[in-house]
C-alpha cells in the first residue's frame, strides 16, 4: 500500500484513545471525536496493514487477561520468549489498559520525568505524539488539558491547535519519518501536524529543523525495556540506526514505557543501543548497563 496515498482515502475517528478508520472517500485525513464508541473501543483499534506485518500483531482485540498473565513469565533471569512474542504480548496488554488507566499512568509518568534533574536540567528535548496507547506525553509540552486534547483530535488540519497557544520554555523537537531514517523538527503548540508513516502525527515537513548538537535528552517511545537499558522497539530499527552514528550516541536518552513493560532482561542483537534510563509510571530509573 502506498502511505502517502492513505491519507487520502480515508477518515479517522477518534474513539477514546483508539483510532478507527472510516472506509469511504474524503479529501484528508481527519481524527474527529464520535459519541458512537464506547470505553472498550480502545481494545480494538485496527493497525495500519504495514504495522500488523512487522509487529506479528494480527489480533489487536485480544483482551488483557491473557497477556497480562504472560508478562509475569517474561520477568526471569532468561529471555525464554523472541522479540516478536515479546512484542506481541506487550502490545496486546498496553491496548488492555482502559482510557483511564492510561490516562492516570501517562500523568504520573509525566510528573515523575518534570521532576527528574536530566529532564529539569534540559533545554531541548527530542519526544515523539503518542500512538497506540503509547505512553501520553503531551502535558509536558502542552500549556492546557484544552490544549492536549486539541493535539489528540487535531489529524491532517493545518489548524492543529489554536495559533495564540503559550509556548513550554522548552524547545521540542519530534520526528518524521523519511525513509528508513528519522528527521528532527522543532514544533510548538499551535504549529500544524499531518499523519504520516504508520499513521503517526509529524510535524509539516517545512518545519525547522532540529540539529543534533542542540539535543540535550531524548524521550524515546518503546513497546519495552529492560533494567540493563535495552529496547525493544516496533522492529523498525529507526532509533537504533540513529542511535549508532557517532554524533547521537553521547545523547541523554531515556525510554518511555510502562511499569508492565519493564522486563528483567530482553533478547539482544549486535545492534541493538542501550538507552541510559527509562521512566515509568512508577518512578525515572538508571539503566543498570549490560551484565
Amino acid at each position: 500500500r502506498n502511505r502517502q496515498d492513505a491519507c487520502s482515502t480515508r477518515k479517522f475517528t477518534l474513539c477514546g484513545t483508539g483510532i478507527l478508520p472510516v472506509l469511504e472517500n474524503s479529501a484528508r485525513c481527519e481524527l474527529k471525536p464520535t459519541t458512537e464508541c464506547d470505553e472498550n473501543a480502545i481494545n480494538c483499534s485496527p493497525l495500519l496493514e504495514d504495522f500488523r506485518y512487522e509487529t506479528g500483531v494480527f489480533n489487536p482485540c485480544r483482551t488483557g487477561s491473557q497477556t497480562r498473565n504472560s508478562i509475569a513469565n517474561m520477568n526471569t533471569a532468561e529471555p525464554s520468549l523472541t522479540k516478536t512474542e515479546l512484542r506481541k504480548s506487550l502490545l496486546n496488554t498496553r491496548k488492555s489498559l482502559s482510557g483511564q488507566e492510561w490516562r492516570q499512568k501517562s500523568t504520573s509518568l509525566c510528573n515523575h520525568l518534570q521532576n527528574s534533574p536530566l529532564f529539569t536540567q534540559a533545554t531541548t528535548i527530542l519526544a515523539y505524539f503518542s500512538c497506540r496507547q503509547e505512553p501520553d506525553l503531551s502535558p509536558l509540552f502542552t500549556s492546557s488539558v484544552e490544549e492536549a486534547s486539541c493535539l489528540l483530535n487535531s489529524g491532517d488540519r493545518q489548524d492543529a491547535c489554536p495559533t495564540n497557544a503559550i509556548p513550554t520554555p522548552k524547545k521540542w523537537g519530534f520526528p518524521r519519518c523519511v525513509g528508513k531514517e528519522l528527521s528532527w523538527h522543532i514544533w510548538e503548540p499551535g504549529d500544524a501536524l499531518h499523519t504520516g508513516a504508520y499513521g503517526i502525527l509529524e510535524p509539516l515537513p517545512d518545519a525547522p529543523k532540529i540539529d543534533h548538537s542542540e539535543v540535550d535528552l531524548m524521550l524515546v517511545p518503546a513497546v519495552g525495556c529492560d533494567v540493563r537499558g535495552y529496547r525493544l522497539g516496533y522492529g523498525g530499527g529507526y532509533y537504533d540506526r540513529m542511535l549508532s552514528l557517532a554524533e547521537w550516541e553521547s545523547k541523554v536518552t531515556i525510554g518511555i514505557i510502562f511499569e508492565f513493560a519493564l522486563l528483567a532482561q530482553l533478547p539482544v542483537d549486535s545492534w541493538d543501543k542501550p538507552l541510559q534510563g527509562i521512566c515509568t509510571e512508577s518512578g525515572c530509573k538508571i539503566a543498570q548497563g549490560k551484565s
